[in-house]
């Protein structure tokens, strides 16, 4: 396969950018304590010494942002739209899983939606990451919602 490179690789680096700053939405970083991430297709729980991080925002700001940026795939963002189809289209992908995510409503399904959308707007766009971003958000979506956190299921 022809690997289609933008004319300014920097171009694909500030859509994805241009995109991340939408779902971020200027929030501030906050406490992260309580909440639940997904590394390594799991759910790590959070405590008060993981550096701070920029809540996800609510349901509707997040399907609005992935609903406009969706819309524009094939116009405003072309340029990303042609080389994440050249290897495999894991960007959109993970951002239309992220808004079929959202749907849910829950505090769970907005952290998959967010785990998504970073992942999604890194800006790794080296083929094999693009291509592995299916199959994880398929696991991802797929994984059921985890027990809150409980200090007294902790095995010491």
């Amino acid at each position: 396969m022809r690997s289609i490179a933008p004319q300014n690789s920097g171009q694909l680096t500030a859509l994805l950018q241009g995109i991340r700053a939408a779902w971020e939405a200027g929030r501030p970083p906050r406490s992260c304590e309580g909440r639940v991430r997904y590394t390594m297709g799991r759910p790590a729980y959070l405590g008060s010494t993981h550096a701070a991080l920029v809540p996800p925002p609510s349901r509707e700001d997040g399907q609005d942002v992935l609903r406009t940026v969706l819309r524009a795939w094939r116009t405003d963002y072309a340029e990303l739209a042609a080389y994440d189809a050249a290897h495999g289209g894991g960007i959109r992908h993970a951002l239309v899983t992220a808004g079929l995510l959202l749907v849910d409503g829950t505090d769970d399904a907005r952290e998959r939606a967010d785990d998504l959308v970073q992942r999604a707007t890194c800006g790794w766009t080296k083929p094999s990451y693009l291509k592995g971003l299916i199959p994880f958000a398929a696991r991802l979506k797929a994984l059921l919602e985890p027990a809150p956190w409980s200090i007294e299921r902790v095995q010491l």
